[in-house]
């Protein structure tokens, strides 16, 4: 069965490789062709949905899934006792979207397209729960295909719409219902699944009692929800509200955020692997330096690699995927990046902000990929309670932080207070587990690591100075990071490779 675990994991991350970056840039082209003001409204009202999410999962998910993985003769009571509970949340859900909305004075035409994200979120709530039954039942495979269905939708659809108002304009709420029809058919595809391979019988019945005692038992899943969704989303409401011109900023916030996010998909999907790991280790009471030094060093190394390539040609990128350049296309424009020629934009100050926003967002990615390492550390040692305290520190800092500096700074204040608070919340996150497990960092392994960082950044600064196009540079100056921490063994490939075969085999 633990081959078959690592099997699903990489299938889950190729399928992933196949469609997420393919979505990234549709979603670009999106802002692109809707202009930064109206996405940027888009991107304001989706995270106030997003904000809310806790009331439609309210935990369920995660002790779902831990439930049916391991008394799989639940499934049939849990779904038809569970799905009218999540009817009741989605109605409670959208009623309290809906107040946020008109309490925060947004407009008819808006308060419209709130209520048609709040329907997507209440499909997607409903997707996650049927896909976490699938997971719980050992049907990774499944679950992966379900996983990449509705974005595959999407994207044919929005695609065919490219095409179609290739002349014309397209609008946001285009996007919206896109959404909505992906969503539909990939809950389709998870419930035929979920039928065939359970032989469910569905009798919904809505118990109160049942409802009251399941609510209960998640609550600590829950409650670190809200506290990671007010921290991870509010900025952007923050910036829309705040500013005169609110929806641009948001918009301009907007074109980092899409970049990070992208990103960080990849170092959450690392975590799913170790999740099992530090679960099966902590329970047989081994030590856990090794992995942690040896999956830290990996995730957290590359990712300084590539955030801090990215913020030396934050211009270049933001260019190259926003930049009005003369008609030429998103496509166009990156592939005379790479060969190294110039072109001018016609909208050199939003490019300007975005890139120097850009700069300390992308950064952003090093504390959330240590994160990943640690936090699901303490999230297998069930360290739930310290968990939710840095998580409610998270939100002190970031929404005091914006309220004092948006209106000084704005899109610019969002993101700095975004690095801080992730910043200090993996610093407290990391001096808890060293604590906890009694983790050991040595001398020599610090040495390694700052060889390695010095190398990477003397090549940074060479390849600087060179005529290759800037995607080329990024790419070579990464590479230069990865072969040095390899040589200097600050990343043991072979060490990772022996450990995982020894975990997962």
């Amino acid at each position: 069965m633990k081959k078959n675990f690592l099997t699903n994991i990489l299938l889950l991350v190729f399928l992933n490789l196949l469609i997420k970056p393919l979505w990234v840039f549709i979603e670009i082209e999106i802002q692109n062709k809707v202009g930064t003001e109206h996405y940027g409204l888009y991107f304001a009202l989706f995270n106030l949905t997003l904000i809310f999410n806790i009331i439609l999962d309210a935990g369920i998910v995660n002790y779902n899934n831990k439930e049916i993985a391991g008394n799989p003769q639940l499934i049939e009571k849990y779904t038809n006792r569970l799905i009218p509970l999540r009817a009741v949340l989605g109605l409670i859900y959208l009623i309290a979207v809906f107040i946020a909305g008109w309490m925060l004075n947004y407009s008819s035409s808006a308060l419209f397209l709130l209520a048609s994200l709040g329907f997507n979120q209440l499909l997607l709530a409903l997707l996650l729960f049927v896909r976490s039954n699938l997971q719980g039942l050992h049907f990774f495979k499944s679950d992966s295909l379900v996983s990449i269905a509705d974005r595959v939708v999407m994207a044919f659809l929005i695609l065919y719409l490219f095409y179609v108002a290739k002349t014309g304009v397209f609008k946001i709420e285009w996007f919206v219902y896109v959404q909505t029809a992906g969503y539909l058919f990939a809950l389709l595809l998870a419930s035929i699944f979920l039928i065939t391979h359970s032989r469910i019988k569905f009798r919904f019945k809505f118990d109160l009692a049942f409802s009251i005692v399941f609510l209960k038992k998640c609550l600590p899943y829950a409650l670190i929800g809200i506290l990671m969704l007010l921290y991870y989303f509010a900025d952007s409401v923050m910036l829309e509200r705040m500013l005169p011109k609110g929806d641009e900023a948001a918009g301009i916030y907007a074109q980092s955020v899409r970049i990070l996010l992208a990103l960080s998909n990849f170092s959450y999907l690392f975590s799913l692997l170790l999740l099992p790991m530090f679960s099966k280790m902590i329970a047989k009471k081994e030590n856990l330096t090794e992995l942690i030094q040896l999956s830290g060093s990996l995730l957290i190394l590359s990712s300084v690699f590539i955030a801090f390539s990215c913020a030396a040609y934050s211009h270049e990128i933001i260019s190259a995927l926003y930049g009005k350049a003369n008609g030429l296309g998103m496509m166009q424009r990156i592939l005379l990046s790479f060969k190294g020629e110039f072109y001018a934009v016609q909208n050199p100050s939003e490019i300007a902000l975005s890139a120097n926003v850009f700069s300390y967002v992308i950064l952003i990615f090093i504390p959330i990929s240590a994160l990943y390492v640690y936090g699901t550390l303490l999230t297998a040692a069930g360290k739930m309670k310290w968990l939710n305290i840095t998580a409610a520190i998270g939100v002190i800092i970031n929404l005091i932080g914006n309220f004092l500096f948006i209106p000084v700074y704005g899109p610019l204040g969002s993101a700095i207070i975004g690095l801080l608070t992730q910043s200090i919340v993996c610093i407290l996150q990391i001096g808890y587990a060293k604590k906890k497990f009694n983790l050991v960092f040595t001398w020599s392994n610090g040495y390694k690591y700052l060889l390695t960082l010095s190398v990477f950044a003397g090549g940074l600064l060479l390849l600087q100075q060179t005529s290759l196009g800037w995607p080329l540079q990024i790419f070579s100056a990464v590479s230069i990071g990865l072969i040095m921490a390899i040589v200097s063994k600050a990343i043991p490939l072979y060490g990772i490779s022996k450990l995982f075969r020894s975990r997962i085999s």
